[in-house]
């Protein structure tokens, strides 16, 4: 839309007058001008087109009045006594109709002015300074507050990806919400089922059913050279596959011959033999198997024992070796489209399905050693004739981990059901109670692993972050340079939960997913933080995917029933994210037919960098004591117990035989007194020291020990544990075999 030469003239005149650009868009816009042609004319200082004709007259403007008419009006007051040619009236700001135009152009002239005419130019004067001061005042009030007219959204398509991941990595403290839900309702008008006819169906399912016997003649193959199944004498391995399937043939004459009936060295289709070699001097072998779906390649990568070492890939080539896994197995069809199998499996559900998923969260980054969590998931479901509601709470503070169940269904809480209600600590430095040598031997609660799993898994997150970090960075700013995400419109400022944010209504671009896809693939091959995309990057098949029907059908239906948007602060923080799928039911499913169902995720960021205060449950039960309660209920086992005592001190007793019968117990012997690690001597001893910690929880101090030597060697020593349940006892060891309740502790190194 062009700036008419109304809105102009307008402009033009009332700079000249002295009034400030904020009070004429204010003007403007009070008057119902739109405010992009109001920004064009005032904020961007379009140029100034003259008038050519009059426009009528307006309905006058009060808020134009009230600030502009003392200008207009002291313009005409002084220069009393000439006639007036053209004067613009300021009084009435220019509307949808036209501007009025009186423009009275003063010609000078020479006159006395009396003290009273100079008063009532002063008076004059400041009112309209005030005026202009009083508009302008407002006008940065209204900036400030609210962003006003003068404010934009931090981000541009160019720079929408990489500036938003590069500004929330400088968030130290910050609140999540993360939401889920999952529900059916009426059809849209719109919403269809996900169909597809793939071009090529006939010869896919071709060469799936081809690569799956290959898989079986490799699998057989290996069976036989790695697990040697029918006791051939390998390695060496056999020159080729023609005498591997003689000495097989042989070995099973007379006989049930399993692999003679099933063995198979050549390909189903080329009727070639697979290429095989002996490496190694006949230590290792080299069988080479090309298979023909991309999908089977990316399959074998993601069975189970795959390693790109032991077996290599190039192409649609697979190189088996000694190292390979034996069993291998691929599907005979091919895979159903994941809108296929979305679709189709909402056959199993009710036509009334409701689900929600809640995660309340805040973390700490600021400390770099340790970040300290608090973490809060709630779930509800109703199936119809079956709901269930889940409640958790878990955190992070000062290095402690702690959880507590809040609700969970008793139907599958079995033991954790007596848990609800109770903090339970994980303290990741205290020794672990369920090694063999403990006094929990292998018995299992399901609890046990925590006090291990969680410290290793964060100690990888926090060892590969500043690899993932670059990672994601240059993924980033592969999707800006190819504007891989779009806005569907222009970004518009709204209020989320009582915060102004910038709505960003985005999609994917169809046309950039290739060119960003190649910028990866020659990324992974040079950049070693790229290794997991190696598997993404070595898939031939993908590139001729992404340039089908197959592919433009799916992303096409995507695109239509997926809808994403990202709330943008005005510092450039997220705010809120949310994405939305409808799932169409095929019609083979019958309870929902003129039902879709609708799954949306929803994430809010809050109090970004603002003071977080993590403290930890005073009333946490050890889980230490959790596990020894579960396995004294369930197993009938009482770790608090002498019993206990008995099997961890046994541990000790095996560690400190094998010390001895391998020369490692010492040369010194050990005086009666608190057990410590002291070097030279049977206590100093690895093992042994590890097996007295974990009989005593972790503080050695606890037993007693003493060691005796004959000559130079350590042959004697004993050991004793307080018994907690039983004040004045002990439970002792020694290396006569002795393993029993004592009073006291300890005065010899015997039981006696």
């Amino acid at each position: 839309m062009a700036v008419t030469p109304e809105l102009a003239t307008y402009v033009e005149q009332a700079r000249k007058n002295g009034l400030a650009d904020i009070a004429i868009q204010e003007a403007l816009l009070q008057a119902g001008w739109d405010p992009a042609l109001v920004r064009e004319a005032v904020g961007l200082g379009a140029p100034v087109v003259p008038a050519t004709s009059a426009a009528p007259n307006v309905p006058e403007n009060p808020v134009a009045r009230s600030v502009v008419s003392p200008i207009a009006r002291f313009g005409s007051t002084v220069n009393s006594g000439v006639a007036p040619a053209k004067q613009v009236n300021f009084t009435q700001g220019p509307s949808r109709v036209g501007i009025a135009e009186k423009i009275n152009t003063v010609a000078p002239v020479e006159q006395k002015t009396s003290r009273r005419g100079t008063l009532k130019y002063v008076v004059i004067g400041s009112i309209a300074v005030i005026a202009v001061a009083g508009v302008a005042f407002a006008g940065y009030t209204y900036v400030q507050r609210s962003g006003g007219l003068f404010a934009h959204p931090p981000y541009t398509e160019d720079d929408f990806l990489s500036g938003l991941f590069k500004k929330n990595s400088q968030i130290n403290t910050a609140s999540y919400t993360l939401s889920a839900t999952f529900d059916t309702s009426a059809r849209d008008a719109d919403a269809k089922p996900f169909t597809v006819q793939p071009s090529n169906e006939g010869k896919l399912r071709e060469q799936y059913q081809n690569d799956a016997q290959r898989g079986q003649d490799a699998s057989t193959l290996l069976e036989i050279l790695i697990g040697n199944h029918v006791n051939l004498p390998y390695p060496p391995y056999p020159a080729s596959l023609e005498k591997l399937q003689a000495d097989v043939t042989a070995k099973e004459r007379g006989s049930y011959s399993y692999y003679t009936n099933r063995i198979s060295i050549t390909d189903p289709v080329t009727k070639r033999g697979y290429t095989y070699a002996v490496t190694e001097s006949g230590k290792n072998f080299a069988l080479k198997v090309t298979f023909e779906a991309p999908g089977s390649i990316q399959y074998i990568r993601r069975s189970y024992g795959y390693s790109a070492t032991s077996t290599p890939i190039s192409g649609q080539v697979v190189t088996f070796t000694r190292a390979s896994q034996m069993y291998l197995y691929l599907p005979s069809e091919p895979p159903k489209p994941f809108l296929v199998q979305l679709g189709e499996g909402l056959r199993m559900l009710t036509p009334d399905m409701k689900a929600t998923l809640g995660v309340g969260a805040a973390t700490d980054f600021s400390q770099s050693s340790s970040s300290d969590w608090k973490f809060n998931l709630n779930a509800k479901g109703d199936f119809g004739d079956l709901s269930y509601a889940v409640d958790a709470d878990a955190m992070k503070a000062n290095g402690i981990y702690y959880f507590r169940i809040n609700k969970i269904p008793s139907i599958i809480a079995g033991s954790l059901a007596a848990l609800k209600g109770q903090w339970i600590s994980v303290d990741p430095n205290a020794p672990t109670s369920t090694s063999a040598s403990s006094p929990y031997g292998y018995m299992y609660s399901p609890l046990s692993y925590l006090q291990t799993e969680l410290p290793d898994a964060e100690k990888s997150y926090k060892e590969n972050r500043a690899q993932t970090a670059d990672l994601v960075q240059k993924m980033m700013a592969f999707a800006d340079e190819e504007h891989l995400v779009i806005f569907k419109d222009d970004p518009k400022k709204e209020d989320v939960d009582g915060r102004p944010l910038y709505r960003y209504n985005l999609k994917i671009s169809k046309t950039a997913i290739l060119p960003f896809y190649k910028k990866l693939v020659a990324e992974a091959g040079k950049n070693k933080n790229f290794d997991a995309l190696s598997e993404l990057a070595n898939d031939p098949g993908l590139v001729e995917y992404l340039e089908s029907k197959e592919f433009d059908d799916v992303f096409d239906y995507y695109d239509r029933n997926v809808n994403l948007v990202v709330w943008i602060d005005q510092d450039g923080f997220i705010g809120a994210v949310q994405y939305s799928l409808r799932i169409v039911p095929p019609d083979t499913a019958t309870q929902l037919a003129g039902k879709q169902a609708n799954l949306v995720f929803k994430a809010t960021l809050s109090d970004v960098n603002k003071p977080l205060a993590i403290d930890a449950p005073p009333d946490a039960t050890p889980i230490k004591k959790i596990i020894e309660t579960t396995m004294k209920n369930e197993y009938g086992y009482d770790p608090g117990s002498a019993a206990a005592a008995r099997t961890a001190l046994a541990a000790v007793g095996n560690a400190a035989e094998v010390a001895s019968s391998r020369g490692e117990s010492g040369t010194k012997a050990y005086g009666l007194a608190k057990c410590a690690k002291v070097t030279n001597t049977l206590f100093g001893n690895d093992a042994v020291y590890t097996a007295i910690q974990n009989a005593t929880d972790g503080d050695a101090s606890k037993a007693t020990c003493v060691s005796a030597k004959t000559g130079t060697v350590v042959d004697k020593y004993a050991v004793s544990v307080p018994l907690d349940d039983l004040p004045g006892y002990s439970w002792c060891i020694d290396s006569s075999g002795a393993s029993k309740q004592i009073t006291g502790t300890i005065t010899g190194s015997s039981c006696k």
